[in-house]
């Protein structure tokens, strides 16, 4: 493999291959591998091009400082030719982006100029699809200029008479955006979903560029960051939506006629999936259409059936009116209407599933529908460790504690007093009064913990500051004080006071695994213990166990 990409007329392939290797044998704490030391000591012992090249991109991505200085040592006895591109990767750097959007408003595409002290040039487009969650579903680099890329897709443009043609954004816009796409697509389970929708197999550039890619990112300037997004749905967008589409030409069958009823239910489920997926009850896409009728509503149980038979005409309605006023050309509606013929058997066929009537009527026969409680009364459960730890909280204040490291390995004390130091700065700081210093105390506690259960995390090479701050990030989440409103303290504010480019997704989860938290579901991230809950989440949680509401 990297003999081929050596050899390629395209040098930006060896890039994609080479940092892919590289990051395997440099950070085991990435990928897992087990043996990325041993990989690593053998590209010392082999003096071929192909390893040479590896060892430049090394010494570029490396976090040590140490392994870095015996990289270059190990260069300089060697007199293998390297392309530009690999040589001088250290010193290349995006120099323009560009912004290119879907009409219907289904994903982005990023492209990022960029160039070598040599002159070389390079392209990274990269695509966010929003119907995924806003992840990172392609990206690839080609040595192409970034000029004759963004002509060819205004080219594609102009002759499907679908898109909007590229314009220029800020670096700093494009980095924010890129890199909350990044975390998304690390974030717990988004990788797995991406696969199961979109299962593309002739898609190979992705994630294996991820390295490189993040390479860049990180070399551009930072921009004014993105806004937090409201992870509710909002019941107001979503009546004043159904109150204008009822009154319009294209909703007859919700005018007259003995199913306007029903009709009225099918066209209020359609925007709630619509403001649900796409952030937008009037966001319809070929795409969204699918999700749609193959997932969300055909096997919905609190969906009656003369709602659902209702769907497809209604959805049919509603794209002619979404698209209408929002000005959407008649391409694209054709297109989106298309898939609600092309996806209507699958939508029958799940329908009359017998699993899936099942499950329907023994929802719509206990519309009182128990688990509600039971779901709830498990997400508290798993928040502190079972149903006794559960029904004994209490809500006094965690007292302020040193790190105890009595059980930590002697050789991580100077890792984890380094770690501590950063949380005892943040809260001593005062930039975020929430993080006070019993929240300190519960950092002390999950840090203690994890090191003791499982040392080898922290004997990892890994930045310090980033351990930190992905520390922080776990416990105020799991505290409710980090993330979205109404947590006091936004993820991008924390770590932009670490220093880190986005939240630490990897090495938080190497955290979690060592402190032996559960598996996460609901709107709070369950840690297992209240040993590292503050007294305000305890008593949040025992209004909640006691009133069986999540408010």
């Amino acid at each position: 493999m990297l003999r081929d990409s050596l050899r390629s007329p395209d040098p930006t392939t060896i890039l994609v291959t080479g940092t892919m290797v590289a990051i395997m044998a440099i950070d085991p704490d990435r990928h897992e591998y087990p043996v990325g030391a041993q990989l690593l000591e053998s590209f010392f012992d082999v003096d071929i091009a192909e390893i040479t090249a590896v060892l430049h991109l090394a010494a570029v991505l490396t976090e040590d400082d140490l392994l870095r200085t015996r990289i270059q040592r190990e260069l300089a006895g060697r007199r293998q030719p390297v392309p530009p591109m690999v040589r001088d990767l250290a010193a290349a750097r995006a120099v323009e982006a560009w912004f290119m959007t879907d009409d219907l408003g289904d994903g982005d595409n990023i492209m990022l100029g960029l160039r070598w002290p040599g002159g070389e040039v390079a392209t990274f487009v990269v695509y966010i699809d929003h119907n995924l969650g806003t992840i990172i579903k392609d990206a690839f680099i080609i040595g192409d200029e970034v000029e004759d890329v963004r002509s060819r897709y205004a080219e594609l443009i102009a002759e499907s008479g679908r898109g909007i043609p590229p314009v220029p954004m800020e670096l700093g816009d494009a980095r924010d955006r890129i890199e909350d796409a990044l975390t998304r697509y690390v974030a717990r389970g988004y990788a797995e979903e991406q696969h199961q929708f979109y299962p593309d197999e002739e898609v190979q550039t992705w994630p294996q560029c991820a390295t490189l890619l993040n390479h860049f990112v990180e070399s551009m300037p930072p921009g004014p960051g993105l806004p937090e997004r409201d992870p509710q749905v909002d019941a107001t967008a979503i009546e004043s939506a159904f109150e204008d589409f009822a009154d319009s030409p294209e909703a007859v069958l919700l005018q007259t006629g003995p199913s306007s009823e029903a009709a009225a239910g099918a066209a209020l489920t359609l925007l709630s999936f619509a403001s649900f997926h796409a952030g937008d009850p009037l966001r319809w896409s070929h795409v969204t259409v699918e999700i749609c009728m193959t997932q969300a509503m055909p096997a919905n149980p609190a969906v009656a059936d003369e709602v659902l038979d209702e769907v497809p005409d209604v959805l049919r309605a509603l794209i002619r009116y979404a698209h209408r006023v929002r000005g959407i050309g008649p391409v694209a509606t054709e297109e989106t209407l298309g898939a609600v013929d092309r996806w209507l058997v699958t939508f029958e066929q799940t329908r009359a599933r017998e699993d899936v009537r099942a499950l329907r009527e023994q929802v719509l026969r206990e519309l009182a529908y128990p688990s509600t409680t039971a779901i709830l009364t498990e997400i508290l459960e798993n928040a502190v460790g079972g149903p006794d730890a559960l029904a004994s909280l209490d809500s006094a204040p965690l007292r302020d504690e040193a790190l105890d490291l009595r059980s930590v390995p002697a050789d991580l004390h100077p890792v984890l007093s380094e770690i501590d130091e950063y949380v005892d700065a943040l809260v001593r700081d005062w930039t975020f009064a929430a993080l006070d210093v019993e929240f300190r105390t519960a950092c002390r506690r999950f840090l203690s913990c994890a090191a003791e259960t499982d040392p080898s995390v922290f004997r990892r090479r890994a930045k310090t500051v980033n351990t930190a701050a992905a520390l922080v990030w776990v416990v105020g989440r799991a505290n409710e004080l980090v993330g979205y409103a109404p947590a006091p303290v936004r993820t991008g504010d924390l770590m932009a006071w670490f220093g880190v480019s986005g939240p630490p997704s990897s090495r938080a989860d190497s955290l979690l695994r060592a402190f032996g938290a559960p598996p996460g579901y609901g709107p709070v991230l369950p840690l297992g213990s209240p040993d590292v809950l503050v007294g305000a989440q305890r008593s949040r949680l025992i209004r909640r166990r006691d009133t069986g509401t999540w408010t």
